[in-house]
C-alpha cells in the first residue's frame, strides 16, 4: 500500500511538472512571437527609411543642379521646351526613379515598405507621366518584354499607375 501512495504521490508530480512545463512553453512562445513581431517592425522601418532616403537623394539631384532644376520646373509647371540634353537628363533621372519605385513596391507587397512610403512614390509617378516626356520613358519600361515573376509583377504595377493616372 505505501508502494500505491508513494506511486500516486509520482503521478501528480509528473503532472504538475508536465503542466509548469507547458505553462513555461506557453511564455516562451509569446516572448518570441513578441520578439519577432518587434524585429519584424524594425525591419519594415528600417527598410522604408532607405526607401525614403533613395528618394530623397533622387529629389537631391535635382535641387542641387540648377540647370536641372530649371528643366524639371519648365516640363512638370509651365509645359514649356527644354534643351535635348537636358531632356535626357531627366529621362535617365525618371529612369532612376521609376526603378527605386519598382523596387518600393515589390517590397511593399512583402510588407516590408509601409503603405504611406508606397502612396508617395506611386502618386509621384502618376504627377510625371502627366507629362510627355515622363510618359514616354514610362512606357518605354513597361514595354519591355518580361519572362520572370519580378517583371509580370512590374508590368501589372505600371498597368495599374497608368490607369489610375488616367482616371
Amino acid at each position: 500500500m505505501e508502494w500505491e501512495a508513494v506511486g500516486a504521490i509520482g503521478e501528480v508530480s509528473g503532472a504538475i511538472a508536465v503542466f509548469i512545463t507547458l505553462i513555461y512553453l506557453a511564455v516562451q512562445l509569446r516572448q518570441n512571437t513578441d520578439q519577432a513581431r518587434q524585429a519584424n517592425a524594425i525591419a519594415r522601418a528600417d527598410i522604408s527609411a532607405q526607401v525614403r532616403q533613395r528618394y530623397d537623394a533622387l529629389w537631391h539631384q535635382i535641387s542641387a543642379d540648377p540647370e536641372l532644376a530649371i528643366a524639371f520646373n519648365k516640363i512638370m509647371f509651365r509645359d514649356e521646351a527644354i534643351a535635348d540634353a537636358d531632356a535626357a537628363r531627366l529621362m535617365v533621372w525618371f529612369a532612376t526613379y521609376c526603378t527605386v519605385a519598382q523596387s518600393a513596391h515589390v517590397e511593399h507587397e512583402n510588407g516590408l515598405v509601409d503603405d504611406w512610403t508606397m502612396l508617395t512614390l506611386e502618386s509621384n509617378v502618376r504627377w510625371f507621366i502627366s507629362r510627355p516626356l515622363f510618359k514616354s520613358v514610362f512606357r518605354e519600361i513597361v514595354s519591355r518584354p518580361y519572362n520572370d515573376d519580378f517583371g509580370r509583377k512590374m508590368k501589372n504595377w505600371a498597368d495599374e499607375v497608368v490607369a489610375s493616372a488616367q482616371a
